[in-house]
């Protein structure tokens, strides 16, 4: 696979297609100490701005958010949206300044201070020395980076990189992907592979330091073996501690969007965040969906559910044929062109993709995020 011949094509069709552009690397950012000459043309298209951080650029796609302070030679900003669900704060310009306090009081208090966020991001703390950048506690915001003709870029998307600096992917991610073996769905590449040997990736608990011109990725979290928890009361302790973060979190996301909503799947975590939701029901929606026939009892079972707690919900039938979708075929290449040609989705999840995208019925939907609220 020549990824240069896919992005030619890409380009082809989203430069005769306008109506689609905004689809192309979609919330995403780049942060580098490069500067691009022409944000109008591909892969931009006019629909990306630059914040100055420093001496660095970050690029962003109009649909993705940044708040960005500065004090006493120290600059914060949040790209995302962030929340702390401990001390009900949703505001990140609030966030950013207590960062940059933090941060100040010497990196222990400070990474105390990033585990208490919770929502999808990535944070930036620039200072004379270089800069430190961290993800949510689950990493749910990707953050690739690497140097490339002696520029840093750091990014959403390793494609975007490419295709600035016109990369071909590695032959053995190439190779691994193509295979028999390789599992549809993929998220991530295996460690911190990307599908360009000029780029790595940042796992959750870990930053990324830059100084003296070189990258190196240290561990916050954990630094110390965990107590295991054997006293029947302390397990119940915890789990009530857990239950309320996911609350509070809840919480934070009605008062700080009007549409928030639950996706139920019938599934346990989906069960989990509605359980949690108890207290804040009547500032919620709820949905479910099907797009193939196996996931239409679970669907049906997350609706029953909501019947029984007297919420409102709505089941979503999403078409069963990709011709339902105008130009699908094209739109699946420009989905695996933003997945980095490494994810292999099925036809039912790029229907999936299109349909709900172009629904566009919610702000934000809220999941359990018991793993990151355990941490």
């Amino acid at each position: 696979m020549q990824t240069i011949t896919k992005t030619a094509e890409v380009k082809s069709f989203l430069d005769s297609n306008e109506q689609y552009r905004e689809l192309l690397f979609k919330r995403g950012y780049l942060f580098t100490d490069s500067t691009i000459d022409n944000i109008t043309q591909y892969p931009f298209y006019g629909l990306w701005s630059c914040v100055k951080v420093q001496k660095y650029n970050l690029y962003l796609q109009q649909d993705q958010t940044c708040y960005v302070k500065e004090a006493d030679g120290v600059t914060v900003a949040i790209v995302g949206h962030a929340y702390n669900p401990f001390k009900m704060q949703y505001d990140e310009n609030v966030l950013c300044e207590e960062l940059i306090s933090a941060y100040k009081q010497g990196k222990e208090v400070y990474f105390d201070k990033i585990s208490e966020l919770t929502g999808l991001h990535v944070i930036f703390v620039c200072d004379e020395n270089g800069f430190w950048v961290c993800q949510d506690a689950c990493g749910l915001t990707c953050c690739y980076f690497g140097k490339v003709q002696e520029h840093i870029y750091i990014t959403e998307y390793p494609q975007l990189v490419a295709d600035l600096c016109g990369l071909c992917m590695d032959r053995k991610v190439e190779k691994l992907v193509t295979s028999k073996c390789y599992n549809i769905g993929n998220r991530y590449l295996p460690g911190n592979v990307t599908p360009y040997k000029e780029l790595k990736r940042l796992g959750a608990n870990t930053y990324l330091q830059y100084a003296a011109g070189d990258f190196s990725i240290k561990r916050f979290y954990p630094t110390m073996p965990h107590p295991e928890y054997t006293n029947a009361a302390e397990i119940d302790d915890v789990v009530a501690q857990i239950a309320e973060g996911i609350h509070n979190g809840i919480r934070c996301a009605t008062q700080k969007w009007d549409r928030a909503t639950v996706s139920l799947s019938g599934g346990t975590d989906s069960k989990t965040t509605l359980a949690c939701a108890n207290g804040v029901y009547d500032r919620l929606t709820y949905f479910s969906f099907h797009s193939k026939p196996q996931e239409l009892v679970d669907a049906k079972g997350a609706k029953k559910i909501c019947e029984n707690l007297g919420l409102k919900h709505t089941l979503y039938t999403i078409p069963q044929e990709n011709s339902a979708f105008e130009n699908f075929e094209q739109l699946r290449m420009l989905i695996s062109h933003n997945t980095n040609y490494f994810v292999n989705l099925n036809d039912n999840e790029i229907r999936k993709f299109l349909y709900l995208h172009n629904l566009d019925a919610y702000d934000i939907e809220c999941k359990s995020w018991a793993s990151e609220v355990t941490r």
